[in-house]
């Protein structure tokens, strides 16, 4: 599923234009999943793919998520195929603490060094869960 929405970028501005985001996880905290192209097959899968240039670029791919009650998508994160592209574990722990602060256990992992930065679904899937039972 795609949503158009306007995004707030690491800069916290809320743009003009409104982009078009697929949708890979919904619950308390939906989340995101950007590359520069998609390609869908006739059964309906999306493949998300990555333009770069090779030597002079590495390919990368963003997560953002929308939280229950917000008008905006918010950037997340990001994550990279490439061993040498460095700081993603890092930025995640950055992120993840500013905008999953409700979440005092998980953000504890995080820190820890539990989760990195291809573990981003499973970390908003906990996030989800978590808000989940604490709404019981």
């Amino acid at each position: 599923m795609f949503d158009c929405s306007k995004v707030v970028g690491l800069n916290k501005k809320l743009p003009k234009d409104k982009f078009m985001l697929l949708r890979v996880q919904e619950g308390y905290a939906n989340l995101y999943f950007v590359g520069s192209r998609y390609k869908a097959d006739k059964q309906g899968n999306v493949e998300t793919r990555d333009t770069y240039v090779s030597g002079a670029d590495l390919p990368s791919f963003d997560y953002y998520i929308k939280k229950k009650g917000n008008e905006s998508i918010e950037f997340f994160s990001n994550t990279s195929p490439s061993p040498t592209m460095f700081g993603l574990n890092k930025m995640l722990k950055r992120q993840a603490a500013a905008l999953l602060a409700d979440d005092e256990a998980l953000l504890k992992r995080i820190d820890a060094g539990e989760f990195k930065h291809e573990d981003i679904p499973e970390v908003i899937s906990i996030y989800n869960a978590n808000k989940a039972k604490a709404k019981k």
